[in-house]
């Protein structure tokens, strides 16, 4: 359940998409199913694979409970598909980081239970500090990440944020993404081995 593809615009702020690509980013606006980000994905692409793992887990798991995490994209367009919702409405769902939603599937359809709660996340007041910083700890798949971002989880201030991305070593499209994050600063880059 990754994310939608959004290509050339993958990194980029809203403000800098609508400065240097202001047409394209109107025409995404207006049809987002049959219009993609230049390079990126349609609408149309993201249901597909979201109605796919959907299903899946409809059939492997029926009378289980699933936890699902995921990116808000594609929680959007999950939503949409298990109420009978057209996906063209996924924007009418607000979904934060770190959001639960419940939904609870019976042969007849879909009930949301609970959308977009962030009760058990701490709030700006909770907050020792405005300031973060953000740490990504990479590593290639079984590389040992798990255990470095655990010790450095430890030995790290509790003001500190710990953010583990999984990718394979040199993926060029990870490189991207990190290289566009840099811009932040409090950002620090720490490789595991």
């Amino acid at each position: 359940l990754r994310e939608i593809s959004f290509g050339a615009w993958e990194g980029k702020t809203h403000n800098e998409i609508e400065e240097h690509e202001a047409e394209a980013l109107h025409q995404w606006y207006a049809d987002p199913v049959h219009t993609s980000p230049p390079g990126g994905e349609m609408l149309s692409g993201v249901v597909e694979r979201v109605r796919a793992a959907y299903e899946d887990l409809l059939e492997l798991h029926e009378d289980d409970t699933v936890a699902i995490v995921a990116h808000g994209g594609t929680l959007r367009v999950l939503l949409c598909i298990a109420l009978g919702l057209q996906p063209s409405h996924y924007w009418q769902f607000n979904i934060h980081q770190a959001s639960i939603s419940e939904l609870t599937v019976c042969q007849q359809g879909a009930i949301l239970n609970v959308l977009n709660n962030t009760s058990h996340l701490p709030s700006a007041e909770d907050e020792p500090s405005a300031a973060r910083d953000l740490i990504l700890v990479l590593g290639g798949a079984r590389s040992g990440k798990s255990d470095y971002a655990q010790e450095l989880a430890e030995r790290i201030s509790s003001s500190a944020v710990l953010f583990v991305a999984t990718a394979e070593a040199r993926d060029p499209e990870m490189e991207r993404r990190i290289e566009n994050h840099q811009r932040d600063q409090f950002f620090r880059k720490l490789i595991g081995s």
